[in-house]
Order: C-alpha cells, then structure tokens, then sequence
C-alpha cells in the first residue's frame, strides 16, 4: 500500500512540473509572439501633404494616411503582405519603393523610455521624391546632406513612378 501511494505521489508531482513547465513555455510564447514590430516614422520635406497606401494587416486596420508637409507620421515598416514596398503619392505623382528587408547597419536605439527596444527607423522624404535615413534622435526635419546613414540602398528612389501632371526637370 504504502508502495502505491509513493508511486501515486511521485506521477501527480511529474503531472504537476509537467504543467508548470509547459505553462511557462506558453506564457514566454506569449510574449514572443506579442514583440512590437519594426516601425517605419516618415518625415514630410516636400511642399506638399502626402499620402502613404498601406496594406491592411488586419480588417480594421487603416490603408492609407496623410503626411501634411514638415510632418511626421509612424506605420509599421513594409514587410511580405505589403511585397516589402513602400507606396505613396506626392505632388500629383505616385511613386513605389523597394525597401530594404533588414537593416542590420541602422543605429536602433538601445532602449526606449519605456524600457522596451525602440523599433522605429526614421526616414525623410525630399522634394525629388528621395526617401533618406535620418538619425534615430531625429524628431523633426532634418538636413539630409549631413547625414552619414545612407546604407543599404538608401536613399531609396522610386523603382516605378507615375505623374499625372508633368513634373520640372531637376
């Protein structure tokens, strides 16, 4: 008898850490699962609003926003479901970038102040339609020809590009 109960006891406390460990696998799967994606935060440097066409993530989710010049705005950076583009309109013209699909060389900054990583890269549209990186500390327009961040592939020009009015030669 007291055989059984010893051996009784020892499958309940395997039960039991077999529950607790797998509790805690799906509580740290909760977590990664619920990591905050990379964002992408657009400052406005042309004479003119702009308008961003972003695919819907979710059915709520918003497909497009305007940027007012000498503005900023923040989406979550194009990924797979956007084919890693970047679409939007400006000036009577409507313009699609190829991003990049890492950016290992941009400087993240290494804490948010909420203690959690900042995933935002900051980026400046010119008035040639040129999308530039900007300083992770950048919080309005920035002069782009000091800037030394221009690394894979940035900046980024328009790889299609449609005008409905004719634009001036640069």
């Amino acid at each position: 008898m007291e055989r059984a109960c010893k051996a009784t006891l020892t499958w309940a406390c395997s039960l039991i850490r077999g529950c607790l460990l797998l509790t805690g696998v799906a509580a740290l799967t909760g977590i990664a699962a619920c990591s905050k994606p990379t964002q992408l935060m657009l400052f406005n440097n042309t004479d003119a609003p702009i308008k961003v066409y972003l695919a819907p993530r979710y059915a709520w989710s918003k497909k497009d926003i305007t940027i007012a010049s000498g503005m900023s705005a923040r989406f979550d950076y194009p990924a797979t479901s956007e084919g890693w583009a970047l679409r939007l309109s400006a000036s009577g013209c409507e313009a699609t970038y190829s991003v990049p699909h890492y950016l290992k060389a941009y400087p993240f900054p290494p804490q948010s102040y909420e203690g959690s990583p900042d995933k935002s890269v900051k980026v400046q549209i010119e008035p040639d339609l040129a999308v530039h990186l900007i300083p992770p500390s950048a919080t309005a327009i920035v002069n782009v020809g000091s800037a030394s961040l221009q690394v894979q592939g940035f900046p980024l020009r328009p790889s299609s590009r449609s005008c409905v009015t004719p634009q001036p030669k640069a």
